[in-house]
């Protein structure tokens, strides 16, 4: 099982699952998206799901893990504190 979260990565991505698929095997895999980037990377996630791979990928945004913003921190604070509250929420679904 992992955790990843991703801001604009989508060209490294498919070697990233593919490598981590082979090598670990990686068979469940929650992944969470910055708000702040640019682009999704839904459409390679949903390649490797509906493939026979037999890797089960989630998209989750701030929402499915409780996440809110505090506007008074700076961005590095604010994406620290996103990725804090994303790996202790993945953790804990994982652990289901």
């Amino acid at each position: 099982s992992g955790c990843l979260l991703l801001k604009d990565d989508n060209d490294r991505l498919s070697e990233w699952l593919a490598y981590h698929w082979l090598v670990l095997p990686l068979k469940y895999l929650v992944v969470a998206v910055d708000p702040t980037g640019t682009t999704s990377p839904k459409h390679i996630l949903e390649l490797w799901n509906t493939s026979d791979m037999g890797m089960e990928i989630i998209l989750w945004d701030d929402v499915d893990y409780n996440h809110w913003i505090d506007e008074e921190l700076d961005e590095l604070h604010k994406h620290r504190d996103r990725q804090k509250h994303f790996l202790a929420e993945c953790q804990k679904y994982h652990k289901r």
